[in-house]
């Protein structure tokens, strides 16, 4: 086995090692130092003692991937191949039956393959857990995948440059407030319409506003329930005989009325005060 080894600047000098508490990257350093020529370390707790290191700070590095530590104690370093390179006359092959799990990636790292046994033939606890883990959120991001799909349906363009006015009705424009407190809800689209449609249109939106506020109410469709208003007060006119109010009726869906023109004139006119006859008591001369 070589009597020196190397550290790669790469590692060392990067932001996740020098993140790492200080007694993490010093039984780091004891853990390369140790290691056979393939990067194993069989005496992990008696090297933790030596550094001055305890279990959190051996977790610390794994959780980090620098190293990984099988389930019989065994721990190996993941950037060995990064750190040394040994020559072929100087290199004594591990012993240790953990090297048959490792592999080595495009990049000189280790990796843990799936087939990992330990000296007994049974699988690692660990490692199983691992790809337990890798394959839950494989398949789970399959369903997220599949749901999302399923639920968002590719929408194709249409043909020959023709606007399909069924894919595109869900783009309504926002509504807006009216009224004096701004709670009458409509789209530009419906406000127009309403306009057309009714000849005292900004008479009603004021009084459903002044309803809405009064109530603490709101209405999931306004412009229909202008128009059910408008509509009420139409069949109201006909059927009276005083047909000639052309201002708004209805208030509410309850049943209250108003008439607008009669208001008007009523908070104009000034009250009229009766006098009353009383008679005067006869004064002590008149006697």
């Amino acid at each position: 086995m070589a009597g020196k080894r190397m550290f790669s600047k790469q590692v060392l000098l990067s932001d996740a090692f020098l993140d790492m508490s200080a007694e993490a990257r010093a039984l780091y350093v004891t853990l390369n130092m140790c290691a056979d020529d393939d990067g194993l370390v069989n005496n992990t707790k008696s090297l933790m003692r030596v550094s001055g290191a305890s279990k959190e700070h051996l977790e610390e590095l794994e959780s980090n991937n620098f190293i990984h530590v099988f389930e019989s104690g065994v721990c190996v370093i993941m950037h060995w191949k990064v750190h040394n390179t040994i020559k072929n006359d100087r290199y004594v092959p591990s012993l240790l039956d953990e090297k048959n799990g490792l592999s080595e990636n495009e990049k000189k790292v280790y990796e843990i393959r799936s087939e990992i046994l330990d000296p007994q033939g049974r699988l690692d606890k660990k490692s199983i857990e691992k790809i337990k883990s890798k394959e839950g959120e494989e398949r789970k991001e399959k369903i997220d995948f599949e749901k999302t799909n399923k639920e968002s349906p590719r929408v194709s363009a249409p043909v020959n440059d023709e606007i399909d006015e069924d894919v595109f009705d869900c783009a309504e424009t926002a509504k807006a407030g009216y009224g004096p407190y701004r709670n009458v809800m409509l789209t530009d689209d419906e406000f127009s319409a309403w306009k057309d449609e009714c000849p005292q249109a900004d008479e009603y939106i004021n009084l459903m506003s002044n309803y809405l506020k009064s109530k603490g109410e709101s209405y999931a469709d306004c412009l229909a329930a202008l128009r059910s208003w408008y509509l009420r007060d139409c069949r109201k006119r006909e059927n009276s005989a005083d047909s000639q109010f052309a201002a708004p009726l209805t208030a509410s869906h309850s049943g209250a009325s108003y008439d607008l023109e009669r208001v008007k004139a009523n908070s104009l006119k000034v009250p009229e005060y009766v006098k009353r006859n009383k008679e005067k008591s006869p004064a002590p001369g008149d006697v």
